[in-house]
């Protein structure tokens, strides 16, 4: 692959804050995926292993195949700081806000690189995400969030999966994950931390439609997170 970014960045003369755009575009060539094919159209692939076909005529087979042309995602990103001093009493002081947006595009290679994007470049068409600190003599304590769009993982071959309709992708829904931190300053070097990840017991829904599938019947598979807390002292030596 190649790669072509561009960074601008802007840091405000009193540390008030910093803004950075970035933009990038890559270039894929010679990507590869899986792809699955009906015993009629792998006879080739069959053959060369020595399979006969007549021994297993309702098996499918999977191979490799290679992504024809090149692939070209391209992306903005947006991300910064801001601290909040200058626009809060005294007793407020010690608020920063973190902010930070991305979109992401990708063309050519047909419906192949849409797995291999998903699989391999994680690409999210659109991520919004944000967080408050609040840092203290004797404390600190923040919570970030991030929301991703709806993200397209791969095409799923009518020709060859007989239970779908053409134009059947498979999606992962939108999603908003919430992270907590808090530590207690006890000494100079030793501190008290509790950090929670998924706070907001996140379900992630994977979708299988096409244009024709109702609504009631997008969900594919439901895949629910509890909240993960640790607790501990952390000392620096």
């Amino acid at each position: 692959s190649r790669n072509v970014a561009l960074s601008l960045e802007y840091y405000h003369p009193r540390g008030v804050g910093t803004v950075a755009l970035r933009g990038y575009r890559r270039f894929v060539s010679d990507a590869f995926t899986n792809k699955v094919l009906a015993p009629k159209a792998a006879l080739d692939v069959l053959a060369q292993y020595g399979v006969d076909p007549d021994d297993y005529p309702d098996a499918y087979v999977s191979t490799l195949q290679t992504i024809p042309g090149q692939i070209v995602t391209s992306g903005l990103e947006l991300s910064g700081n801001v601290k909040l001093d200058s626009f809060l009493p005294p007793f407020a002081s010690g608020l920063q806000l973190n902010f930070s947006a991305s979109r992401s595009t990708m063309t050519g290679g047909g419906d192949a690189a849409l797995a291999f994007a998903a699989r391999n470049l994680y690409l999210v068409p659109y991520s919004v995400g944000g967080g408050l600190a609040l840092n203290k003599r004797r404390f600190s304590v923040s919570v970030t969030g991030k929301w991703n769009s709806q993200q397209r993982l791969s095409y799923i071959d009518y020709k060859t999966t007989s239970t779908v309709d053409p134009g059947t992708y498979e999606y992962l829904a939108p999603v908003l994950r919430v992270d907590a931190d808090l530590a207690i300053h006890l000494t100079k070097n030793a501190s008290l931390f509790v950090n929670g990840r998924n706070v907001n017991s996140v379900e992630n829904i994977q979708q299988r439609y096409s244009p024709a599938t109702p609504d009631i019947a997008k969900n594919f598979r439901r895949q629910a997170y509890q909240p993960v807390w640790t607790a501990g002292i952390r000392a620096k030596f």
